[in-house]
């Protein structure tokens, strides 16, 4: 049987030839610790770096989709220039500065490396113009107004001062009529009377004058091309939209003698 001296050589031996590997084994972890302490060290540089770098900065901004609103004051009342960082831009408040804007419906905000910015902002639909003492304003759909009053087809609308909500109302009716029918209307007067607080006027382009209320007023103008194809085109007059169907020719007869329109 081996002697207890034997037995204690042979662990010295084993001890000895494992040594070196556990030296190896230690030097490849310090040596893996160095390597990820300088990665980092780099990395941290190219992040200091980069922040200090005109890069990280909002180099150039871009504008889609306005036409009332011009891109220099999109741009001015977004906030933005080219001291902010490009990556810490607070898109929600740049969009609820931009929709304070009354013309802008709303906007869309995109970034791209390495530091672009693209802001794409659909506007309100403006649909007339509205008479306002001697200024004129743009209608927008929503029954807002705005100072930009180029490029519009629609009708002019005068005596809503300090009808806000017919103002609004009469929006929301033009809005709803077919765009080729909206824009053959020369002029839309609010003109309410005792029995209908709603009541409009409207003259159109062809000479006929039409009164209607701005509660049915979308759904019964839509049909206008067809009621006028009834009425004899030398004869001019008004037709009521108010309760059904009549029209009254401005010189002489009436429905029932001259057969100029229908009743619905």
């Amino acid at each position: 049987m081996p002697s207890e001296v034997d037995s204690l050589a042979g662990k010295v031996v084993s001890i000895e030839d494992r040594i070196p590997k556990l030296k190896q084994q230690r030097r490849k972890k310090t040596n893996r610790k160095i390597l990820m302490f300088i990665v980092l060290f780099f990395l941290l540089l190219l992040v200091v770096a980069y922040f200090y770098s005109p890069l990280s900065r909002v180099g150039q901004i871009t504008v889609t989709g306005q036409e009332a609103v011009s891109e220099e004051t999109v741009i001015e009342k977004s906030g933005i220039t080219d001291k902010d960082l490009i990556w810490t831009l607070q898109k929600k408040k740049i969009r609820d500065a931009l929709q304070s804007i009354p013309e802008i419906k709303s906007v869309s905000i995109r970034l791209k490396y390495p530091n672009r910015l693209f802001i794409h902002v659909k506007e309100y639909e403006r649909i007339a113009l509205v008479k306002s003492g001697n200024r004129f304003y743009s209608l927008l759909e929503n029954g807002g107004l705005s100072a930009n009053t180029e490029g519009i087809d629609g009708p002019v609308l005068s005596g809503f001062d300090g009808s806000e909500k017919r103002l609004k109302s009469a929006a929301g009716q033009l809005k709803k009529i077919r765009p080729e029918i909206r824009n053959s209307i020369s002029e839309m007067i609010y003109a309410p009377k005792e029995t209908d607080a709603n009541r409009v006027v409207l003259y159109m382009n062809d000479s006929y004058e039409v009164h209607g209320t701005l509660r049915t007023l979308a759904e019964k103008m839509n049909y206008y091309p067809d009621l006028v194809k009834q009425i004899d085109p030398k004869v001019k007059g008004v037709i009521d939209l108010e309760v059904g169907l009549f029209f009254q020719p401005y010189h002489g007869g009436s429905n029932g003698e001259d057969g100029e329109t229908g009743e619905n």
